[in-house]
C-alpha cells in the first residue's frame, strides 16, 4: 500500500515533545522544514502478507548487545538459594534439600532507548529479506535485554511500525510485512527519531540504522551530529554496504549471519 495519500496519525500516536534545533533544508531551491505531514500511518508500508522471518539463532548476537548496553540495569529473583526471600514454590522439597529461598538482585544501571530505522526505499529492493531479518532480530535481543524499543520504516516517507512498549510478537509481525517503495528521506528518519527519543525519560539515547545509506548524505550526516550534541548515539548498521559517509559509529553486514557475528566494539554509546 505505498500511497503518498494515507494520513498522519493522531497528535497521541506519537509524542515528539522536544523538537531538535534545526535549520531548515534545501530542496528544489526552497528551504524547507518537515513537519508531521511527512509523518504517515503505519500501513503506507505494510503489504497484506507478513513474509517468513530468518531465524537468527546465533547467541553472539544477544552477547555483542548485551556488551553494547551493559551499563543497563537489571532487576532479577534467583531461586532455590539457602538463604533470602521464602520460595513457597520449593516448600515440597524442604525435605530433599535446604535451597528453598529465592533471592532478589537488584543492579541500578543506565535506562535505554532505541529506535530502529528501517530503509524500505527501492533501493533496497535486493536486500529487504536481510533487513526485516535483521530488524526483528534486533528487536528480539533489545527486549529481551530489558532496553525500551521503536521501529520506524522510512522511504519518501516515516511511519512508526511499533511504538515504544509493543509487545514483541507484535512488532516482528509488523516488520514481517515491510515492503519496499519510493526514494530515501533519511534525513527525516533519522529526524523523527531523535525527535521520539528527547521525548523519553531513559539516560542512555540510541538509534540503530538498517540502510544502504543511498539518501540525503550530507542533511543525513548532519542531522546525526544534531543528535550527538544532545545526547543521542546514532548507529548505521550497513546492509550490504558501507555506509560511515553517513553514520560515523557504522558496521557493515552483508548477510544475516553477519550480524550475529559481528562485533559491536567499536560502536560508541554515549554513557
Amino acid at each position: 500500500m505505498c500511497s503518498s495519500d494515507l494520513g498522519v496519525p493522531n497528535e497521541n500516536d506519537q509524542a515528539m515533545e522536544v523538537e531538535p534545533e534545526l535549520k531548515p533544508t534545501q530542496q528544489g531551491g526552497k528551504q524547507r522544514v518537515f513537519d508531521k505531514s511527512d509523518l504517515k500511518v503505519a500501513e503506507r508500508h505494510q503489504q497484506d502478507n507478513s513474509v517468513p522471518i530468518q531465524p537468527l539463532t546465533n547467541g553472539k548476537l544477544r552477547y555483542e548487545i548485551r556488551r553494547l548496553f551493559e551499563n543497563s540495569g537489571y532487576d532479577d529473583w534467583s531461586i532455590n538459594k539457602r538463604s533470602g526471600t521464602l520460595n513457597v514454590k520449593a516448600l515440597h522439597r524442604v525435605n530433599e534439600s535446604t535451597r528453598v529461598f529465592k533471592r532478589h538482585q537488584e543492579v541500578e544501571g543506565i535506562d535505554s532507548a532505541v529506535v530502529i530505522l528501517v530503509d524500505v526505499s527501492s533501493s533496497m529492493l535486493n536486500r529487504i529479506d536481510e533487513t526485516r531479518s535483521a530488524a526483528a532480530a534486533l528487536y528480539q535481543t533489545l527486549s529481551a535485554a530489558g532496553v525500551a524499543v521503536a521501529v520506524v520504516a522510512f522511504d519518501d516517507y516515516a511511519t512508526v511500525q511499533a511504538p515504544f512498549g509493543t509487545p514483541v510478537a507484535k512488532a516482528v509481525d509488523a516488520i514481517s510485512r515491510l515492503m519496499v517503495c519510493g526514494s530515501t528521506e533519511d534525513y527525516f528518519a533519522i529526524r523523527l527519531a531523535h525527535e521520539m527519543l528527547l521525548a523519553r525519560h531513559e539516560q542512555r539515547k540510541v538509534v540503530l540504522s538498517l540502510t544502504d545509506g543511498e539518501g540525503r548524505i550530507s542533511d543525513a550526516r548532519n542531522q546525526v551530529e544534531i543528535g550527538k550534541r544532545l545526547g543521542i548515539t546514532t548507529i548505521g548498521i550497513g546492509i550490504q554496504a558501507d555506509v560511515q559517509r553517513v553514520y560515523p559509529n557504522a558496521i557493515r553486514i552483508d548477510d544475516l549471519a553477519d550480524l550475529g557475528n559481528a562485533s559491536f566494539k567499536q560502536i560508541k554509546l554515549a554513557a
